[in-house]
């Protein structure tokens, strides 16, 4: 790449410098004007722009990233990582972290990544970093709201005892086993594990899938607002980051031919690991079809690596529903900060406004607006 000219608000005198509002790309293949004048007969017809690529670049800022809020899963090992990015990683620095009074900094501290334990409550997560190359160190923080634990609250599919669930039909292979084949015998739960469904994908289905017949739900929208989620516990052959995927439809209108109809709502969950068992919650996606009722969900399907035709083998039990316990003792939605190490974190509430403005940074003029902190996770800092 070649650059052919640059230009920076410190360029422009008194002339405004306009680039602090959303702009965008016009490609346009113009025909006819002053220059090269009108088409005529000998213009040649039809004519292509072609585009190879756009690019668009940004200087790297020192920044904070990590959840802002978070939704813990109950789990041991339910760790939240923060990360200072952006940063020439020398033995120059020294990073100082500190948590929420009742969170526990598992690993990490001192280095640029951290593993944070959180108890109930929320509360500012900051780095003083020094640099003695700098001039000035850099606190960078930013304030997460807890939200609260899922709890079990009770099983849609539990092989081991009475179902909610009913399987209506399936792609691949569904069988219900004992806990003498192997991923049953690495289950570290015994008792948990000693019956499981043993699923083998059908490799001739892009799109296998599981349908089971629940009792209608009462509220569908409480497991898309997040008050309830869709957990399962499941052991694969498959690569780590194999998609799973859970819909909640309404069986009166929808069939395998007229997707998105009938289809309430799409869950996701990704593995994390292979030939080792796993908890995983499905993570709200989309909602392909806005006219289905809240109150007309009866059906759950599963569909283990969709658009792909591999052959996958799946152990798994208790497809449960979880409901999410919030905290007594909330933190409140403030804005992350950048500050020097000389001045404490700011716990004034930003204000609120409703203003959907993808991919901004905090630090960015977006019309005078601030950003809606309920909806989006900042990245801030600049370097030094």
């Amino acid at each position: 790449d070649i650059v052919y000219f640059s230009i920076t608000s410190d360029n422009i005198g008194n002339d405004i410098w306009p680039f602090n509002e959303s702009f965008y790309f016009i490609f346009n293949l113009a025909i006819g004007g002053l220059w090269p004048q009108n088409p005529n007969e000998d213009t040649e017809f039809p004519q292509r722009m072609i585009v190879d690529y756009v690019r668009v670049y940004d200087k790297p800022l020192v920044s904070l990233i990590g959840p802002r809020e978070i939704v813990l899963d109950g789990e041991n090992d339910d760790f939240v990582k923060y990360e200072i990015l952006n940063w020439n990683y020398t033995s120059n620095l020294t990073f100082n972290w500190s948590v929420p009074s009742d969170a526990v900094i598992v690993s990490g501290q001192g280095s640029h990544l951290i593993k944070v334990k959180f108890g109930n409550e929320g509360g500012v997560v900051g780095c003083n970093i020094v640099d003695k190359k700098c001039v000035n160190n850099k606190y960078l923080s930013m304030n997460i709201i807890n939200k609260g634990k899922f709890r079990y609250d009770f099983s849609f599919v539990d092989v081991r005892s009475t179902s909610r669930a009913t399987l209506v039909s399936h792609s691949g292979t569904y069988n219900v086993i004992d806990n003498t084949g192997t991923a049953l015998m690495n289950c570290p739960i015994t008792s948990f594990c000693s019956e499981a469904v043993k699923y083998t994908r059908s490799a001739s289905n892009k799109y296998d899938t599981i349908i089971f017949r629940i009792p209608v739900l009462a509220n569908a929208a409480s497991y898309v607002e997040l008050l309830d989620a869709f957990f399962i516990y499941i052991f694969t052959n498959e690569p780590v980051g194999t998609k799973i995927l859970l819909q909640l439809e309404d069986s009166s209108i929808s069939s395998p031919d007229n997707f998105p109809i009938g289809r309430h709502s799409i869950f996701m969950a990704v593995t994390e690991k292979e030939n080792d068992w796993q908890h995983l919650r499905f993570e709200y996606a989309e909602s392909p079809d806005v006219q289905v009722p809240q109150s007309s969900v009866d059906t759950i399907v599963l569909l283990f690596a969709p658009d792909t035709n591999t052959d996958g083998t799946y152990y798994f039990n208790d497809l449960d529903s979880f409901r999410l316990h919030t905290s007594q003792n909330k933190s409140t939605a403030l804005e992350p900060n950048e500050q020097e190490s000389n001045e404490s974190p700011s716990t004034n509430p930003p204000s609120i406004s409703s203003e959907m403005c993808p991919n901004l940074i905090a630090g960015d003029e977006f019309n005078g607006n601030q950003l809606d902190p309920y909806k989006w996770n900042y990245v801030i800092g600049d370097g030094c």
